[in-house]
């Protein structure tokens, strides 16, 4: 048995929308036969961070929409979003 992979920084989210009647209803995805890891599971979308999502790709944009402060938590936020739309 090979020892385990180091831990990768990943997000995900949870999408959901109130019902006409009680509960919500939740957005999740079905990971495909063919991965390595949870083949066919039901899962929220994300993924492991990527070097787009950090705050320095990202920082003139915000500064040009007047926002200065990108909050420390940004990667993760940009990450989960990322996943949702993937």
């Amino acid at each position: 048995m090979s020892p385990p992979s180091a831990p990768r920084m990943a997000a995900t989210v949870i999408i959901a929308t109130p019902k006409a009647s009680d509960g919500f209803e939740v957005f999740m995805v079905k990971r495909t036969h063919k991965s390595g890891i949870m083949a066919g599971a039901h899962v929220f979308p994300g993924g492991v961070l990527d070097e787009e999502d950090g705050p320095d790709a990202w920082r003139a944009h915000y500064a040009s929409a007047g926002f200065c402060d990108l909050p420390e938590d940004f990667s993760f936020r940009m990450a989960s979003i990322r996943g949702a739309f993937e």
